[in-house]
């Protein structure tokens, strides 16, 4: 039997999939949904993009979902009147700081901690010791008045509930980045479950994910493989095997004949993968001056904190709507910790705005030359936003690291989704082609 036919004739009542980079996962749940007409299935999806393609996707007996419109339908639309963001200065008016006689810089720190505690207790901790937060939480959970209530909030409402989800079956897409809360909901249940991902698509550490594949506990799980790639041919598949290798993977076969690997030509088309928003926009910027008709998958909030960071080169801290950006005492503190801890992003945006006098003339220029993406000449994408998403022709751009041995895993990934994407053609810059 195929590693399709394995998966899909299984009797087993819990699986694992883990599926390299276009080897038809979804195809496998679609089939898997279609053989069971008669049961009821859940499709979790990563986020809304992908919501939008899996509700094309599956037929009738299918429930399409991220784990927050899940949360959203069952409890979250309770406080559809006052959500909002959790922020300090949401923190100090809700709670008892506003009374404060304290230094303000004092009354800031506080609300700061109490954020992060907050962001913590949201991403699986359990609840923390805290007067302060207490009083925050306590007024977000209010059905009227009181703090806005934020989607990690009334997620964190739908974890506490311990939901009985009534389905048959249980299908969570992009297993390696689910977080805590989300499996701590969909391991409760008493339903069959299957979940699918490729570990070495891990990309979101930072938001306190629970790679499913990298544990140890779930012994109950019948676990496949799928490593036939449908998307890209023998070129491409060398390339997505060699990261693979660098992280000790099992490598995946492509099954086209036909796919190209080409030395980067410098030229601005197609679809450009950038590792850093502010190299995009760079790119975008390039291209327009190019006479290019030019789209930017994730629109323009993708420049959000480059503005933050270019408001607090200005000294314009009140515009600052990014709490880690804002602080920074200064741009040269900022550009300080950006170099320490290698932050790529942070170091791109300090490089591009040292470029530009006005980098918001650079953002209103691009954002004036925005088309559809069927229209433009090239579309600009991150390897983040660029996850679940294919195209005939990619070229990596040059703002991702070198390779070497000490890389860290998470850049090592981010190639890999990068390179993955491409169909037909992959162009690569001369310093990782030369690795290759």
């Amino acid at each position: 039997m195929t590693e399709r036919e394995l998966i899909l004739n299984s009797k087993s009542d819990r699986i694992i999939i883990e599926a390299r980079a276009g080897t038809g996962k979804t195809r496998t749940l679609i089939e898997l949904t279609e053989k069971r007409p008669r049961e009821s299935f859940l499709y979790l999806s990563y986020n809304n993009s992908l919501k939008k393609e899996g509700k094309k996707k599956f037929g009738g007996n299918v429930e399409v979902h991220t784990i927050h419109s899940l949360a959203y339908k069952e409890i979250g639309f309770l406080y559809k009147n006052k959500l909002g963001e959790a922020n300090i200065k949401n923190i100090i008016k809700h709670t008892s700081l506003s009374k404060s006689k304290d230094a303000i810089e004092f009354i800031w720190l506080q609300a700061m901690e109490v954020l992060n505690v907050l962001n913590e207790y949201f991403k699986g901790g359990s609840e923390p010791d805290n007067k302060i937060f207490k009083e925050y939480w306590d007024s977000m959970c209010e059905l009227k008045g009181g703090a806005p209530m934020s989607h990690d909030g009334y997620l964190k409402l739908f974890h506490i509930s311990k939901p009985n989800l009534r389905y048959d079956w249980i299908l969570l897409d992009e297993g390696q980045d689910a977080d805590k809360i989300a499996l701590a909901i969909i391991l409760r249940q008493k339903c069959k479950i299957v979940i699918v991902g490729d570990t070495y698509q891990e990309i979101y550490g930072f938001r306190g994910i629970d790679n499913v594949f990298l544990r140890k506990d779930l012994q109950d799980f019948e676990r496949f493989k799928l490593t036939k790639s449908w998307r890209f041919g023998d070129s491409i598949s060398y390339v997505a095997n060699f990261f693979l290798t660098m992280r000790n993977g099992f490598l995946l076969e492509g099954q086209r004949e036909s796919d190209l690997l080409m030395y980067d030509d410098g030229n601005l088309k197609d679809t450009i993968i950038c590792r850093t928003n502010a190299h995009l926009l760079d790119l975008a910027f390039q291209a327009v001056n190019q006479n290019k008709k030019i789209h930017i998958i994730g629109g323009m909030q993708t420049f959000n904190d480059i503005e933050d960071v270019y408001y607090l080169y200005t000294g314009e801290l009140y515009k600052i709507r990014n709490h880690h950006i804002k602080s920074f005492k200064s741009f040269v503190k900022l550009k300080e910790f950006a170099e320490k801890y290698d932050d790529k992003e942070l170091t791109f945006s300090v490089k591009l705005i040292e470029k530009f006098n006005n980098v918001l003339d650079v953002i209103k220029a691009v954002e004036f030359n925005i088309t559809k993406q069927y229209l433009a000449d090239v579309v600009f994408v991150t390897a983040h936003k660029s996850k679940g998403l294919d195209f005939d022709t990619v070229r990596v751009a040059t703002d991702f690291p070198k390779i070497k041995n000490s890389l860290k895993y998470e850049e090592i990934n981010l190639l890999y989704v990068a390179v993955t994407r491409a169909k037909k053609v992959l162009y690569l810059p001369d310093y990782i082609m030369e690795k290759i």
